[in-house]
C-alpha cells in the first residue's frame, strides 16, 4: 500500500489516503508517484494537491500527519507548526544527514530569573506578545508560567506573572 497526503494551498495535511500497490506500479514494475496522484485526482478532483509520502520515513523525512504540513523547499513533511513565527531548523545542519525541528525565533532563556523558583515554574511561548512587540529585533515571546498541578508555595515566584 502506497500513502498519499492531500494537501491545501498553504501545503497543509488535510487528510492521507491509502492507494494499492497495483495502482501506482508503472510498466516497468517501478513506483510512480505520479500515477497515484492521477488516480486519487480522479476520485477528488483535479483541482486537488497530492504529495506521496512514506509509513517508515524512507523519503520526505517523516510520514505526513493530519494539520503538518509539506515543506517544497526541503521535499519533506513535518508535523503541525506549534506557533506561526516558529522556525524549520536542522540541528544537525547536514544535508546528508538532517534532523529538523521547529525553533522559536527567540531562544528560551536558560534559567528563571531565581533559582527557587526551579520545578514551580517554567517559560511557556506566548505568541500574542511576540507579534505585538515593536521592537526590532523582536526580544519579547517567553514568559513565566506556574507548572500545571504543582502546590506553589506562598510567596513563592513572580508576584505579577504578567510583569515577568
Amino acid at each position: 500500500m502506497a500513502h498519499f497526503a492531500r494537501l491545501d494551498n498553504n501545503n497543509k495535511v488535510l487528510r492521507v489516503s491509502v492507494v494499492a500497490d497495483r495502482i501506482i506500479l508503472d510498466a516497468n514494475g517501478e513506483e510512480s508517484e505520479e500515477l497515484g496522484i492521477k488516480h486519487l485526482k480522479k476520485i477528488h478532483g483535479e483541482d486537488t494537491i497530492w504529495k506521496q509520502t512514506s509509513r517508515n520515513g524512507n523519503f520526505r523525512y517523516t510520514f505526513a500527519s493530519l494539520n503538518g504540513h509539506y515543506i517544497p523547499e526541503h521535499d519533506i513533511f513535518m508535523v503541525e507548526k506549534p506557533y506561526p513565527s516558529w522556525i524549520l531548523s536542522d540541528i544537525n545542519n547536514d544535508v546528508s544527514n538532517p534532523l529538523y525541528f521547529w525553533r522559536p525565533p527567540i531562544e528560551k532563556p536558560e534559567s528563571l530569573p531565581d533559582e527557587s523558583w526551579e520545578g514551580y515554574y517554567q517559560y511557556q511561548w506566548d505568541e500574542v506578545l511576540y507579534q505585538n512587540d515593536t521592537s526590532d529585533p523582536k526580544t519579547e515571546g517567553w514568559v513565566i508560567e506556574p507548572i500545571m498541578g504543582i502546590e506553589i508555595p506562598e510567596g513563592l515566584g513572580p508576584q505579577n506573572p504578567e510583569e515577568e
